[in-house]
């Protein structure tokens, strides 16, 4: 008898570690999702479930400490390296490599804009998208490790697996699995551009949404897994939330979630295409925006809790902090923080629309784009 216990029990350990026996349910925001842990936002909406929800606290008051100064307009979302230097691409065509107190490191120039987000890789190295149809991998001194081209340009954001595997979308209708080293490891056709950021889940389904009006579930070794097909097409990118579920906006004006077999959990509609991606709230909650002006509150069963009206449509993605205050841009010019109960905390007017998403970092800082060419820091010091 006792023989058979130490059997059982040992079994059971072996399916507890086992990656097939982990469930359905996700990895804390930000945490276990093979991205630097000393990077405050390594990647477009933050962690590899593209949450949007930092560990950290953003500023309360929100008091510009600089500005940071290109030659065209800043489309693309910044993001942070381990040391907290900041990467971002621009429309000038450069990639552009910045320190925490707004000094140009380096720049490099490549063949066409730039407005898809950067990915801090372990050990810092970076890789960013250009609609010249090259994904780059740079070291962060800016010398070129690799660089992986695509038959159109690439806007999508990459993600890592936090293994080998780094996946991509592109214009030209695929999305892309490489190695570490840049190589192809498998693509898959959809029917329309791919400017969604992939996410993965716990169990290493990827997800991205299509032009094709399509959210794709693809697996590991680039099978289709199910697809679910909206009303029009999709520019934003998935958020999985704690649960597992996929969140998603279509320009069909619709919010989408959609548990992770393919099957509909609700949708709420908002008066205008959703353009932007969702932020997972600390309390579950989905925060969301629309080209209606409106920041939206829904809550996990699909409620609205509130709504927040800018004045000009919204194609940023909201960023959340560890108490629930969310910070987004919008196309009246403003970068708005809002509490988690949708009050206004502060706002500052850049000169132009803002379509950059923002980025929370340590000492209650935040950075964000707009179309007036600058890079913004906001703190509370």
């Amino acid at each position: 008898m006792k023989r058979l216990f130490i059997k059982a029990a040992f079994l059971l350990i072996i399916c507890l570690l086992a990656p097939g026996c982990k469930g359905s349910a996700q990895p804390e925001p930000g945490k276990d999702n093979g991205l630097p842990p000393a990077s405050d936002w390594p990647c477009f909406q933050h962690d590899s479930q593209r949450t949007g929800l930092s560990a950290l606290e953003g500023p309360q008051n929100g008091k510009l400490l600089w500005t940071y100064k290109t030659d065209l307009p800043l489309t693309s979302s910044p993001v942070i390296t381990s040391n907290g230097c900041i990467i971002i691409g621009g429309e000038d065509n450069r990639i552009h490599f910045i320190s925490p107190d707004g000094k140009a490191l380096w720049t490099m120039k490549t063949g066409n804009r730039v407005t898809g987000s950067a990915l801090v890789m372990p050990g810092d190295s970076l890789l960013i998208g250009g609609l010249d149809e090259f994904l780059y991998a740079l070291n962060r001194q800016g010398m070129l490790d690799w660089k992986f081209k695509a038959d159109r340009g690439i806007e999508s954001s990459p993600v890592f697996d936090g293994k080998n595997g780094i996946f991509v979308g592109s214009h030209d209708n695929y999305i892309y699995k490489l190695d570490s080293a840049g190589k192809e490891v498998w693509k898959y056709k959809t029917m329309g551009f791919i400017i969604s950021a992939p996410a993965i889940d716990n169990d290493g389904t990827v997800y991205f949404g299509s032009e094709d009006t399509s959210l794709y579930a693809i697996d590991n070794t680039g099978v289709l897994k199910w697809k679910y097909e909206t009303g029009n097409e999709i520019t934003a990118s998935p958020m999985i939330d704690k649960n597992g579920n996929i969140h998603i906006g279509s320009t069909d004006h619709n919010h989408y979630c959609i548990d992770n077999s393919g099957k509909l959990k609700w949708k709420y509609e908002t008066g205008h295409a959703i353009g932007s991606s969702a932020a997972l709230m600390p309390d579950n909650s989905v925060t969301t925006a629309s080209e209606d002006n409106y920041v939206y509150n829904i809550s996990p069963d699909g409620k609205l809790n509130w709504k927040f009206k800018t004045e000009g449509e919204i194609n940023s993605s909201p960023a959340v902090d560890k108490n629930g205050t969310i910070y987004i841009g919008s196309g009246d010019y403003n970068i708005y923080c809002i509490s988690k109960e949708g009050k206004l905390l502060w706002k500052y007017k850049t000169g132009k629309k803002i379509k950059s998403s923002p980025a929370i970092a340590s000492g209650k800082r935040i950075y964000i784009a707009s179309d007036d060419g600058l890079l913004y820091c906001f703190t509370d010091k």
